[in-house]
């Protein structure tokens, strides 16, 4: 707050986008701080990308706009993709995938939803149709943080969408009629969990507005032509009034994970749905190692399910690391390419 008599008259806030999508830029008109009065401020969110920052220092060549300084850390960053097989191309996708665009849905496969995605490689690459004949997966959303696109698919897209964990997938056999009921239930107990304390909301990833290269996470949202002319991209909501967003854009769609009364987001698929299976007969329950050591067996006591003190890796070949280069280079292949 500024000296003077009017306390939060005297004050502002900016909150640009998260991640870094826009960058907030403020300026205030001060007076001599001798009489009580408002003080008259200005901002805008500039999107950050290199052109918007070229437009307002009035460049118009990137080797006036370039130092020496971020040059060597983009030297530096390049190095470090080098050394580290950033840049090694899994396959080139066909398709956009999207984490949060819409509800998912079990009984409605969406070709665009990364969940569908996921699972997809779930049941060509993990699952052992041998060792499993019946089987149900199930993972809560934080396996996945973000979209990922069509084009080339590099080990550093990986690490942007999913954590680096070389955790083994987890399984316990158990009853079909314990299995129809395994999703619900760790649902519920996390929602109980969480409704004795205030929840901070978790951060939903979004897609974050850059300069296009060949790499997946840096990838800006495909150009879509709209009325309006304009791109989707961050829209900024603020208390000032009017429109503070330096380039106008189209909302990302999104659903919102964290409506009140929604369940926590899980998703699941199973391979007995149209079988007629008897409800006594066996499943393997697989899935993700954060879930299988946790919620999986509080919900499976309390569905009266006696089993071992812990939940069994259910092979060692594929890991939660793993699991979606071996599924990508397989049915995505690169074509004899290897770097993005």
């Amino acid at each position: 707050t500024l000296p003077g008599g009017d306390g939060p008259n005297r004050s502002m806030l900016l909150q640009s986008g998260r991640y870094f999508d826009t960058v907030g830029w403020m300026s205030v008109k001060l007076d001599d701080n001798k009489t009580p009065r408002n003080l008259e401020f200005s901002r805008r969110y500039l999107d950050n990308n290199v052109p918007t920052y070229m437009f307002h220092t009035g460049k118009k060549h990137t080797s006036s706009f370039h130092t020496q300084q971020g040059e060597g850390i983009t030297r530096h960053i390049q190095e470090m993709e080098k050394s580290e097989a950033l840049t090694e191309v899994f396959g080139y996708l066909d398709s956009d995938y999207y984490l949060d665009r819409e509800e998912w849905n079990e009984k409605a496969k969406n070709n665009h939803s990364i969940f569908d995605f996921y699972l997809d490689a779930v049941e060509a690459t993990l699952v052992n149709n041998t060792m499993s004949p019946n089987w149900l997966f199930l993972s809560n959303w934080g396996i996945l943080r973000g979209d990922i696109y069509k084009g080339p698919f590099t080990k550093s897209d990986f690490y942007a969408i999913s954590p680096d964990d070389k955790s083994p997938f987890l399984y316990t056999t158990v009853t079909r009629d314990i299995a129809d009921q395994i999703a619900k239930k760790v649902q519920d107990l996390e929602r109980e969990e969480k409704s004795g304390s205030k929840k901070t909301p978790m951060p939903r990833p979004e897609t974050l507005s850059a300069i296009q290269d060949e790499s997946q996470s840096r990838f800006s949202l495909p150009q879509k032509s709209t009325a309006s002319g304009r791109t989707y991209g961050w829209v900024t909501e603020d208390d000032c009034g009017g429109d503070g967003d330096d380039t106008p854009h189209v909302p990302i769609p999104q659903v919102d994970f964290d409506l009140p009364g929604r369940l926590p987001v899980y998703f699941w698929r199973k391979n007995y749905e149209s079988q007629n299976l008897d409800d006594s007969a066996s499943v393997h329950l697989i899935v993700t190692n954060r879930i299988g050591n946790g919620r999986v067996p509080k919900a499976l006591k309390e569905l009266g399910v006696v089993f071992e003190p812990n939940l069994l890796s259910y092979r060692e070949d594929v890991r939660q690391d793993n699991l979606l280069e071996i599924y990508i280079n397989k049915t995505f292949p690169s074509s004899g390419k290897d770097k993005a």
